[in-house]
Parts: structure tokens; sequence; C-alpha cells
């Protein structure tokens, strides 16, 4: 039996192991017009882009002033959901958000005097993801990532 020592293998394999992540998450990141419409869409179809959760029904005295209970689109300016953004985070991670103000208040701290919690984005920490839609778009860059 012949034996060799190559060296540099475990260097290799640290280098491929840092660079496909970032392979990843630069291919999501060229998706991010897709993924974002995808969301945005999902919103204003009057669904919350986290899988499992719905939007509550608008307030009978904000009903009036839209001319529906349903479906809730958060559309009233349109500053919501043109805040959205997508970029590349420290390390590997791709990071979602929208930037509005507005978004805070919809999705933590509650919207409106009743408080209502409109989930726009999921929380990761809480075991939540995004719907099958939102979710197969990522899915569909990752792995055009990965080739």
């Amino acid at each position: 039996m012949a034996k060799s020592k190559v060296s540099g293998i475990s260097s290799l394999r640290k280098s491929l192991s840092n660079r496909l992540p970032r392979q990843i998450a630069k291919a999501v990141f060229a998706k991010k017009d897709q993924i974002e419409g995808e969301i945005v869409a999902t919103i204003i179809d009057g669904k919350s882009p986290v899988k499992g959760k719905t939007f509550p029904n608008y307030s009978p005295k904000y009903a009036k002033i839209k001319g529906k209970i349903r479906p809730v689109d958060l559309f009233q300016t349109g500053e919501l959901l043109r805040s959205i953004e997508t970029r590349i985070g420290n390390g590997f991670s791709v990071i979602i958000r929208f930037k509005s103000k507005i978004a805070k208040f919809h999705d933590k701290l509650g919207a409106g005097k009743s408080k209502v919690i409109r989930r726009m984005l999921p929380d990761p920490s809480k075991g939540e993801s995004f719907r099958s839609n939102i979710a197969k778009v990522i899915r569909r860059a990752i792995s055009k990532g990965i080739k």
C-alpha cells in the first residue's frame, strides 16, 4: 500500500466550507428582487409571509376608512411595502427587513389602539419560517448558488 501525506487538505477544506455559504448568500442576494417581490405580493394578497400566521382583520373603525375588513394588505401609502430591503449580513447570512418605522409596529409592537401584531417576516429564533411560496423562491436561489 502506498501512502502519501498531502499538505494543505485542512486549509482547502476550511476554504471550501467558507466559500460555499458565501456563494449561497450571494446567489440568494442576486435573486433579491424576486424574493422581495414574492413577500410583497403575499402581503398585498392579504396573507402573512410567515408560515402558519394570518393577518387579523382591520378594526371596525379602520375598516370604514379602508372600505373593507379583509383582506388586510398593509397598504395605506405604500411606504411600508416599498421599504423592504435585502442585503448580505455579517458572515454568510442574508438579511431581509422592512426599513420603515411603521413595520416595527405591525411586526413586533402592535399597530393601532388595539396593538394588533401582523407578522411580516419570520423570526427563526421562535421557529418561524416563510410561507411555502416564498420558501420556494429562496430554495431555487440556494440551489443555483450550489451549482
